[in-house]
C-alpha cells in the first residue's frame, strides 16, 4: 500500500530490494502510529506523576 511513491520503478527492483523497501516503510509507519496513538497516554501519565512499581524513584 505504501509503494505508491515508488510504484513506477518497483517492478524493476530485485525481490531483496523490494523487501528492504517494504520493511523500512513498515517500520516507519508502525513507529509513527505507535507514537501518535500513545502520545495522549504519555502526557496523561506524566501529568499524574505516575511511576512504575519497580522504579527506584518509587518510595514505598
Amino acid at each position: 500500500m505504501m509503494a505508491g511513491a515508488y510504484a513506477p520503478a518497483y517492478w524493476l527492483w530485485s525481490a531483496r530490494t523490494q523487501a528492504k523497501a517494504e520493511l523500512a516503510l513498515y517500520y516507519f509507519a508502525f513507529f509513527l502510529a505507535l507514537v501518535s496513538a500513545g502520545w495522549r497516554h504519555i502526557g496523561r501519565s506524566y501529568r499524574y506523576l505516575e511511576l512504575d512499581v519497580m522504579s527506584p524513584a518509587n518510595n514505598i
